[in-house]
């Protein structure tokens, strides 16, 4: 029998904020934090992370219930019957998406054609990597969930403005190195394991089972992928201090940018480097590489969101994910996935 905790598990909802942020960060460039819009953007992209994460984990299925890692995944352990997350993400997916294209017409101030585009183009992204078989089946499963994510940051900002500014390019840049990054390497790492597509294992990326003194260990060969990893956090890098420099530069936010540059840079050496492989360890340094660059750039966009408005969300989103999957979803501070 599904619980609502089983559903929140489903559609991974401790990790929320990697969903809320896209959106809300250029949104709240124009827009107030405290409004009864805003509010509906934080409903609203709670109940997308939901059903597009539960889409994906039934698209998923036949591959995560051959993961020894994945065992214990509502869908996978029979918390959930098959047929009942299949009907629920059908019809929610369906309900959701009427809903989100009435409700975003009603934003007196959005752009509501280029609402209508990005929400179109999001659609597409999405049923490209479950439903056409991106998401195992090619080495480029990266093209269409990072257009997704882009299409929530277009979509946040024309929600906020009727306007086209500059900045929103770069905005989406930095996002698609982000999500690039999640996709093709950090999942891949996470799935090296697996028997799907790995475009990690085509730079010479590899896991064996190593005879130790102590039993049998795992270790991590990154071939040349730590090249292709550093490539993509450097490109992202250059985008974040562009916008720094170029539209919200202010000299008391440096420090802090600096710093999680320097964090995030060091957690990428460790996730990159020759290594014992544990699952459980990798998803920790995985999760805490994402949130360190997810979080810099509202850092980097305070001097225009505002200081107060940063704090609280990047406050609100760290106590998420970690009371959130520790108290009511996995009883461990990160998303198990």
């Amino acid at each position: 029998m599904a619980t609502f905790r089983h559903i929140l598990q489903l559609g991974r909802a401790g990790s929320w904020p990697l969903i809320l942020l896209p959106v809300i960060v250029p949104y709240l460039i124009n827009q107030p934090l405290f409004s009864v819009y805003t509010l509906w953007l934080f409903v609203a992209t709670f109940l997308i992370q939901i059903t597009t994460l539960a889409h994906n984990a039934v698209s998923d299925y036949q591959w995560d219930v051959k993961d020894p890692s994945k065992q214990h995944h509502p869908l996978i352990s029979g918390s959930i019957p098959y047929e009942f997350a299949v009907r629920f993400t059908s019809w929610s997916l369906f309900i959701l998406f009427l809903l989100l294209l009435a409700t975003f017409m009603l934003f007196p101030f959005a752009n509501h054609f280029y609402v209508v585009l990005f929400l179109y183009l999001g659609v597409v992204g999405g049923h490209c990597y479950n439903d056409f078989g991106f998401s195992k089946y090619t080495y480029i499963s990266w093209v269409p969930i990072t257009t997704w994510v882009c299409s929530l940051v277009g979509l946040g900002y024309f929600l906020g403005t009727k306007q086209y500014h500059p900045i929103i390019i770069y905005i989406i840049l930095y996002y698609l190195f982000r999500e690039w990054f999640q996709i093709s390497y950090s999942g891949r790492v996470k799935d090296i394991n697996t028997g799907e597509r790995n475009e990690l294992k085509l730079m010479g990326a590899r896991c064996e089972e190593v005879v130790t003194s102590e039993g049998n260990i795992k270790k991590f060969h990154p071939g040349y992928s730590w090249i292709y990893a550093c490539g993509l956090t450097f490109c992202e890098s250059v985008v974040g201090l562009f916008i720094f420099l170029q539209y919200a530069y202010n000299p008391y936010t440096l420090p802090i940018i600096a710093v999680l540059l320097v964090m995030g840079w060091l957690v990428l050496y460790r996730i990159v480097k020759p290594r014992e492989y544990n699952h459980e360890k990798e998803l920790v340094f995985l999760t805490l590489e994402e949130i360190i660059f997810i979080f810099m750039l509202p850092v980097i966009l305070s001097p225009l969101i505002g200081y107060l408005e940063v704090a609280f969300i990047l406050v609100f989103s760290l106590l998420w994910f970690v009371f959130v999957n520790k108290y009511l979803i996995w009883n461990t501070a990160i998303t198990r996935f």
